[in-house]
């Protein structure tokens, strides 16, 4: 997988995508599904994965975000992941609305599962940005300690302490 190293590429790619650029979306595509694909896994939960491929979602997010881009301004790649992480988070809520509608009875441990979804996401909308952030990179981006502390410019142990915080702050929000 390329990773991204200039976001500006990003944001050239992006917007040659927009126009119909085929090669520029493949480029964003090799850059961005490796880490989309686990902000979707964790999101369905088992009973939907089995109804739901994580791929597909991961394509529709990203016809999505290239369909929506237009106006919309980045200044960070941690802002254009979390932007693409919540689309992640409304195609996911929009598919459990349809698979309600298509099955009419789902199993009461589905809809309580997609409620704390629902609670999480509002969750995390409370949280400070430097929480959400630190939130987004260990367990959506699946970045360690060493290298959340290195984005930040402090230390393995410092992160480490951040990512707790902002789990507790995370979870006295959903409680509130």
């Amino acid at each position: 997988m390329n990773q991204p190293s200039n976001f500006s590429q990003t944001l050239q790619d992006l917007e040659a995508a927009r126009g119909g650029d085929s090669s520029a979306a493949e480029e964003l595509w090799d850059r961005y599904w490796e880490k989309l694909v686990p902000a979707v896994h964790i999101r369905l939960e088992p009973e939907m994965r089995n109804k739901i491929q994580t791929v597909d979602v991961v394509q529709s997010v990203f016809l999505e975000a290239v369909q929506e881009a237009e106006g919309r301004t980045f200044s960070t790649e941690g802002e254009f992941r979390h932007w693409l992480n919540k689309i992640v988070g409304e195609k996911i809520i929009r598919h459990k609305e349809k698979a309600k509608e298509v099955v009419g009875e789902l199993s009461g441990t589905i809809l309580e599962e997609f409620s704390e979804l629902d609670s999480m996401e509002k969750a995390l909308g409370q949280l400070a940005s430097q929480e959400r952030d630190v939130i987004v990179m260990h367990y959506f981006e699946g970045l360690g300690d060493f290298e959340i502390g290195k984005k930040l410019g402090v230390s393995e142990e410092t992160a480490q302490k951040r990512i707790q915080e902002a789990v507790s702050a995370l979870a006295r929000e959903m409680d509130s």
